[in-house]
Parts: C-alpha cells; structure tokens; sequence
C-alpha cells in the first residue's frame, strides 16, 4: 500500500493570488489554471474529471467561488493551520489502528 501525505499547495497559492487578486474573476481563472495549477496537473486533471462526472463545468464553479476569496482568505490560512496541526497525529493514529504506514 501506498504512502499518504499532504500535498501543501498553500506558498503556491499565496503567489498566485499576489498576481491574481485585482484581476477580473476570469483572468483569474485562467491564472488559476496555468500558473497555480500548473505546477500540479495531476491535481488540475482530477479536479476537472470531478466536476465532470457531476456535470459541471469547472470553470462555470470556480465563476461563483473566485469572487468570495478575498472574504475567506483569513479562514483559508486558518484551515490550513488546523490540518496541519492535526495531521501527524491523524496519520499516526490511523497507521496504528490500521497496521498500515501512511507516513
């Protein structure tokens, strides 16, 4: 069985929205896309496949969730804080319970 671990997008993200946040909600998008995402396609491939199978189009979700960032941006920053403090416990925890090496 394979390994688990957290992907930590967040520095990337943050460099993103330096460039992105004063941009028109679709030029963001599109910077979203190749400059964020593109340093992980294996993500963006996944995400879009996701949304597809509910018959979404990703880029229609991402026009309602872009413009709240600014207002969510501290509880965002919070959120990760949270996972990661939590995480070594988790997957130590998990790994005993479950005989499996996650970390």
């Amino acid at each position: 069985m394979g390994k688990a671990e957290v992907l930590d997008t967040w520095l990337d993200f943050i460099r993103y929205w330096r460039l992105a946040r004063s941009k028109a909600v679709d030029e963001q998008i599109l910077l979203w896309q190749e400059v964020y995402m593109g340093s992980y396609p294996e993500l963006l491939r996944r995400q879009i496949e996701s949304y597809g199978r509910d018959a979404l189009d990703w880029r229609e979700v991402a026009k309602k969730i872009f413009p709240a960032i600014p207002s969510r941006f501290r509880l965002m920053r919070r959120a990760r804080e949270n996972i990661l403090s939590v995480c070594g416990n988790v997957y130590l925890r998990a790994a005993d319970n479950l005989k499996v090496d996650l970390m």
